[in-house]
């Protein structure tokens, strides 16, 4: 049997702000910083330019958060897994629902863990 710790930080401020301090966070573990800043084969600068793109599209403000974390950290954007992780062909991992379309008018996100649980961060931006 798995047991899995959970933290939870509520971070308020900017989108570069939250993504600033939840970086800082990380930062102060070389493991999780490790596993946050590692680089995925198959995924170049063609794929990275391409995810910015997309993310800035469907999810204004994520890459002014992940400018914060990489900022905090210490690397380029670009080096940050979580385009790479979150990037994924069919492109099938994640949904979101405007508040017009749900029922107590609020933005609905979902993400399907589709692979293991030391592979997934289980954070839920709203």
């Amino acid at each position: 049997m798995y047991i899995l710790s959970a933290y939870t930080v509520e971070l308020t401020g900017t989108s570069y702000a939250i993504g600033y301090k939840l970086g800082s966070i990380i930062s102060e573990s070389t493991e999780l910083k490790l596993a946050y800043t590692r680089t995925l084969e198959g995924f170049g600068t063609n794929e990275y330019q391409e995810a910015v793109l997309l993310f800035d599209e469907w999810c204004p403000g994520i890459s002014e958060e992940i400018a914060g974390f990489a900022d905090a950290l210490q690397v380029p954007a670009g080096q940050i897994a979580y385009y790479a992780m979150t990037y994924l062909r069919p492109r099938c991992s994640q949904i979101a629902l405007l508040p017009a379309m749900t029922a107590l008018n609020k933005p609905l996100l979902a993400r399907n863990y589709e692979f293991h649980h030391q592979m997934e961060d289980f954070v839920q931006q709203c």
